[in-house]
C-alpha cells in the first residue's frame, strides 16, 4: 500500500452547476489498495460519489477518509486506475 501523490496524477475538473466532476488518472504502477490524496481539490463532507476504474477490475466504488485520501478499490496491481469524483469544490 502506498501513498500516490495527485501531482503524479493527471487531473481533470469539469465544472457542472452547482458541483464539479473530476478525473484522476493514475500511474500505470498503481496498486489495489492504494490511496490518493485528494484533499487539494475537495472535503470529505462535499464527496458525493467516488467510483474507481481499471481494465481488469472495471468499475467498482471507491470510497475516502475524513483525511481526503481516497482507496484504491480492486484486486488489481501495477495498472493505471481512473478515479471519478462528483462533488462541491473544496
Amino acid at each position: 500500500m502506498a501513498t500516490i501523490l495527485l501531482t503524479d496524477c493527471t487531473t481533470t475538473a469539469n465544472p457542472m452547476q452547482g458541483m464539479n466532476f473530476w478525473t484522476i488518472v493514475t500511474p500505470a504502477t498503481a496498486d489495489a489498495a492504494d490511496t490518493v490524496d485528494v484533499s487539494d481539490l475537495i472535503l470529505d463532507a462535499n464527496i458525493y460519489a467516488i467510483r474507481v476504474a481499471c481494465a481488469t477490475d472495471g468499475l467498482v466504488a471507491g470510497t475516502a477518509t475524513v483525511t481526503g485520501v481516497v482507496h484504491l478499490s480492486g484486486t488489481t496491481n501495477n495498472e493505471a486506475r481512473t478515479v471519478y469524483i462528483w462533488g462541491k469544490s473544496a
